[in-house]
């Protein structure tokens, strides 16, 4: 008697288990694990600096390869977001964690893509939101390299001046 209640109870839990397998969304899982990942926001500004800045929004760096690194070395940090502010050189991306480069919302902000050269490599997964990406003035153009890295252009991103992307 003992050993049928076991088996019904067992069968009943196993029912459970199958029906909120199949009513629970992957995507709900994964919107969970999602929010479990810590993202870590800094600062840059053309008016910043990267010797005496922190980061934060009162205190900005002064170039995107300054918050990459930061980001880089923070082990607590498992996404970035990079906020911009101003018209800023643009000229190499390097990291591994999944950075978002966007405006602060408040001021217009600038991206001059390879002002020196004709190219720039992302060298890591890159998201660019809410930013005007300029082209270079050099006759071969600015190029975007993604060098196989996932390369997002989210929402309000306006491209202007000579431009080229080149994905490969």
């Amino acid at each position: 008697n003992n050993a049928m209640k076991m088996k019904k109870w067992l069968s009943m839990l196993l029912a459970a288990i199958l029906i909120l397998n199949i009513v629970l969304p992957t995507n709900v899982l994964a919107e969970t694990d999602a929010k479990s990942l810590n993202e870590v926001t800094l600062y840059v500004s053309a008016s910043g600096n990267d010797s005496t800045g922190d980061g934060t929004s009162s205190n900005p760096y002064a170039t995107i390869s300054k918050a990459e690194s930061v980001l880089e070395a923070n082990e607590a940090a498992d996404l970035g977001r990079i906020v911009i502010s101003g018209s800023l050189n643009f000229t190499a991306a390097t990291h591994t964690k999944m950075i978002t480069i966007t405006s602060n919302g408040n001021s217009s902000a600038v991206l001059n893509i390879a002002p020196t050269s004709t190219e720039i490599n992302i060298a890591g997964p890159t998201t660019f939101e809410n930013i005007t990406l300029t082209g270079s003035n050099n006759v071969n153009q600015g190029q975007l390299q993604t060098q196989q890295n996932e390369l997002v252009i989210g929402e309000g991103v306006t491209f202007s001046g000579k431009f080229n992307s080149y994905f490969r």
